[in-house]
């Protein structure tokens, strides 16, 4: 399940001029359609991939503590859901492909439980490449 909204951010630019900023599917789609067409097309190879990433996720947390591997996993789930990742147009219209970037949704504190979208500056390649070193050097510190 998914949603789709153009644009999906306006960003604010030099000035406080706003920049319109969309769903990075739109630099290889033309349409949903072909969005939709293409996931249905490729679910089984896409399904793979993901249940290596949740198998990835479980065996380095379980190698550190088999108490936490599920929130781990869950809390990969749910910063990964958070993301989302843009682009934004040319002058000409068409898509800047170099102009990539990746927004975290947050949920306001305040008690009001307005949604807004901060830039990400730091990516979580560590989940991708090596997230056992993360997890060791925590329950590390916090077993002590």
């Amino acid at each position: 399940m998914g949603h789709v909204r153009d644009p999906a951010i306006q960003y604010i630019v030099a000035n406080d001029v706003y920049q319109p900023r969309s769903i990075y599917f739109w630099n290889a789609y033309s349409s949903v359609a072909d969005l939709i067409s293409d996931f249905v097309e490729d679910y089984s190879t896409a399904l793979g991939r993901a249940q290596a990433l949740d198998q990835k996720i479980l065996s380095d947390s379980s190698a550190i503590s088999s108490n936490y591997a599920g929130v781990v996993a869950l809390s990969v789930r749910q910063a990964f859901g958070a993301l989302e990742l843009t682009s934004s147009k040319n002058s000409d219209g068409s898509w800047n492909i170099y102009d990539i970037l990746m927004f975290l949704k947050e949920i306001s504190s305040d008690g009001v439980g307005d949604m807004s979208w901060s830039r990400v500056t730091t990516l979580l390649g560590f989940v991708i490449h090596d997230f056992s070193l993360l997890l060791s050097a925590y329950f590390t510190s916090h077993s002590a």
